[in-house]
Parts: structure tokens; C-alpha cells; sequence
């Protein structure tokens, strides 16, 4: 009796096991294998790779990423550059549209000031926010040696 109830725990413990692996691997079946088989999930994939100070302006350098990283075209609506210094922020209307895997620069007119810190934050069409930080360059008055 003792072999037998021993045999029928040990024979439920196996068919347990053979059941989960069963149902794990008909999940897997189910499950889409890349980001864009899911359909209505559109991943931005935004990088500000760089800002460079101009004169009165900012130039802003975007990446938006390869396929397996980023499914949709990204579409800018707006710049609001934040003085980290002075607490002040300023929205600044864009049309700039980013495909899949590139990379495009822009410019906006903006007059910053030597050596305050700026934070950028790009807005899209599908509500993204893609931020970045920079420092502007420290004036440095260059003297003429004669």
C-alpha cells in the first residue's frame, strides 16, 4: 500500500510538471515575437544625441532608433527650453518629423545666456517627452597678443 500511494504521489507530480511545461509553451505560441507584431503598441524612440549653442540659437541633434528599438515615425510638436538658472521655460512651436533609424539636426531661435544650464524636453504627437540637458559654453574674452 505504502509503494503504491508513493507510486501515485510520484505519477501526479510528473503529469503537474508536464502540465505547466504544456501551458508555458502554448503561451509562448501566443506571445508576439517583436515590439511591432503587437499592433496598436507604437514605441518612440527618440535620443537627443547633442545641443549646440549658435548664435541666438540652439541647434538640436536627434536620433530616433533602428526597428528593433523604436516601431513608429516621430513626429515633433514642440520645444520647451527651461533655464535652470533663472526658473524659466519657454515653449517653442516645431515641425519636425524623424523617421525610423536616422538621425536629423534642427534649429530654434533662442537667446541663451554663456554658461547657464538648459533643459530641453521635445514633445510629439503621441504625447512623448524626450528630455536632455545642456550646458551653454563660458564666455571667454580672448585677448590679442601683439
Amino acid at each position: 500500500m505504502i509503494k503504491t500511494r508513493k507510486l501515485a504521489v510520484f505519477t501526479m507530480v510528473i503529469l503537474a510538471v508536464l502540465g505547466s511545461v504544456f501551458i508555458v509553451a502554448w503561451i509562448e505560441q501566443l506571445r508576439p515575437k517583436y515590439p511591432a507584431d503587437y499592433g496598436a503598441m507604437l514605441w518612440e524612440g527618440i535620443s537627443i544625441t547633442d545641443v549646440q549653442f549658435g548664435s541666438d540659437c540652439l541647434i538640436i541633434f536627434v536620433t530616433n532608433l533602428p526597428p528593433e528599438y523604436c516601431t513608429v515615425t516621430v513626429k515633433i510638436t514642440d520645444v520647451t527650453v527651461s533655464n535652470l538658472n533663472k526658473s524659466t521655460s519657454f515653449m517653442i512651436p516645431v515641425n519636425e518629423t524623424i523617421p525610423v533609424d536616422s538621425q536629423r539636426s534642427f534649429t530654434i531661435s533662442y537667446e541663451w545666456t554663456f554658461g547657464y544650464t538648459y533643459k530641453l524636453v521635445l514633445h510629439s504627437t503621441r504625447d512623448g517627452a524626450f528630455n536632455f540637458t545642456a550646458v551653454a559654453p563660458t564666455y571667454s574674452k580672448q585677448v590679442e597678443v601683439i
